[in-house]
């Protein structure tokens, strides 16, 4: 017998799309969300299954017999996670940054004072949504000038702005994070077409119709 045991594990070249999941023998296991839409390796072996990239081993699973199982690692799925979450905050900073230009700069001072920028970007796009880019800009240049680089200025500021305007509080509307949702602009109905609903002329044939269709019903 030769000194070192010969290799049997099954190798098989696998082709990893947008989920991070490696597709071996009816099963899926995770690999690292970095190594989607990549051609990976799978060797496995009576108990385990390691997936390598180039060479390298990125992920390791015990091997499962089942049926359309996904075999996680926990760590894959944290990091997927985490991710996913910047993601979402970088596209919420980057919205707010095009509907108010001074968002950038109040986004920077409150980075230096420890601001939490997950909370603050949050607030941020609640106010626009519910106030509008204007009110949002107006109330962002007050807030810097005051050197109060923190949400409740900002909503103080947005409040104020509108009692000055004699504006009453808007209802705020949730809208799904959706592009084609927030970006749709809506063109206002003209109003006039409902008003001939109370002209006097559309009152007088009613009682006209109305005593037509008593005249139309059989007799009891």
């Amino acid at each position: 017998m030769p000194d070192n045991p010969y290799p049997s594990e099954e190798r098989i070249v696998v082709r990893v799309h947008k989920t991070p999941y490696a597709r071996f023998d009816l099963n899926d296991y995770s690999v690292p969300h970095t190594h989607v839409r990549r051609t990976l390796e799978v060797r496995a072996t009576p108990d385990t299954v390691r997936i390598l990239d180039a060479g390298a081993l990125i992920a390791t699973h015990p091997r499962s017999y089942d049926r359309d199982e996904q075999v996680e690692d926990p760590p894959h799925i944290k990091d997927l996670a985490d991710q996913k979450r910047c993601a979402r905050r970088h596209r919420a900073m980057d919205r707010l940054h095009h509907a108010a230009p001074s968002g950038a700069k109040f986004f920077a001072a409150a980075a230096q004072r420890g601001v939490h920028l997950g909370a603050l970007t949050r607030g941020l796009t609640d106010l626009l949504d519910t106030h509008g880019a204007a009110a949002l800009e107006a109330a962002l240049t007050a807030a810097l000038a005051e050197d109060s680089v923190h949400l409740p200025a900002v909503r103080h500021f947005v409040d104020q702005h509108r009692a000055l305007r004699g504006a009453r509080p808007p209802i705020p509307v949730h809208l799904p994070d959706d592009p084609r949702v927030r970006e749709l602009n809506v063109r206002p109905h003209n109003l006039t077409d409902y008003e001939q609903l109370t002209r006097k002329d559309s009152h007088e044939r009613l009682p006209e119709a109305l005593g037509q269709s008593d005249r139309d019903d059989p007799p009891a």
